[in-house]
């Protein structure tokens, strides 16, 4: 239901630009924060640039799609994002980060986890979703330990080690157990170790398995073949061929 101070319902909507003079500002999305009743026109905060407050026409204004509301609130969370003091210290380790370690291709965060995404993907279709989730479970482990340090440009063979440091830090937090360094470097070994193992052998194994399920069967088929011609020639199960009683005639 429309009113004098919202006549199209538009506040506090996501909605899209369109039909105006502006070839650059058509087809922008944005979010509607007021209605000024004395000009009759909705206040827009463009989601491209939420410093940019436009005010437009309800006739050049429509309620956006799902698909465009998704885009246009990933931007403004985004900008709210890089501009809180949070915000700007991640932005801050990310450059320092991005600039020591990637190459320039990959150093914006949307470039870099796209990359990451179509990663995965491949492994999955390659190699399975178990396997891609336990490789990336064993990748992803010391860089979690480690991940402030690579974050503050630390070299990589620095923060390799400080593992068995950070893995003894991590079993006292957990357990309130304290080991030493070498126990949390055997923990360490032992885990990679299986998990390669499974890893590696495990395709092996399910061939081999079913090949001695393909045997048994084959096996099961013959002795039941067996069981069936000596029942159709009325001879005891178990009895040997018919050929072994015919002499061989020249």
């Amino acid at each position: 239901m429309s009113n004098n101070s919202d006549p199209q319902n538009l506040v506090k909507e996501i909605v899209k630009v369109v039909n105006t003079s502006r070839d650059d500002v058509n087809g922008s999305t944005g979010v509607v924060v007021n209605y000024n009743t004395g000009r009759g026109r909705y206040s827009v905060v463009l989601s491209r640039n939420p410093r940019d407050v436009m005010s437009f026409k309800p006739e050049n204004l429509q309620k956006a799609n799902f698909i465009e509301g998704i885009q246009a609130k990933y931007l403004l969370s985004k900008y709210q994002l890089i501009q809180s003091p949070q915000g700007m210290e991640m932005r801050r380790q990310w450059t320092q980060f991005s600039n020591t370690y990637l190459p320039s291709q990959l150093r914006s965060p949307e470039a870099f986890f796209g990359s990451i995404g179509l990663v995965f993907l491949l492994m999955v279709y390659f190699f399975g979703f178990l396997k891609v989730v336990l490789f990336v479970s064993l990748f992803t482990m010391p860089l979690l330990l480690v991940g402030p340090e690579l974050m503050q440009g630390t070299p990589v063979i620095n923060c390799v080690k400080l593992i068995p440091s950070k893995i003894v830090m991590a079993i006292r937090d957990a357990t309130g157990y304290n080991v030493s360094h070498r126990v949390a470097t055997s923990i360490i070994l032992v885990i990679y170790t299986l998990s390669l193992r499974s890893l590696i052998l495990s395709p092996q194994r399910s061939k081999m398995s079913s090949r001695r399920e393909e045997s048994s069967m084959d096996q099961a088929e013959k002795f039941y073949k067996m069981g069936w011609d000596d029942a159709m020639n009325s001879m005891n199960y178990g009895s040997p061929p018919s050929f072994f009683f015919h002499e061989k005639k020249f």
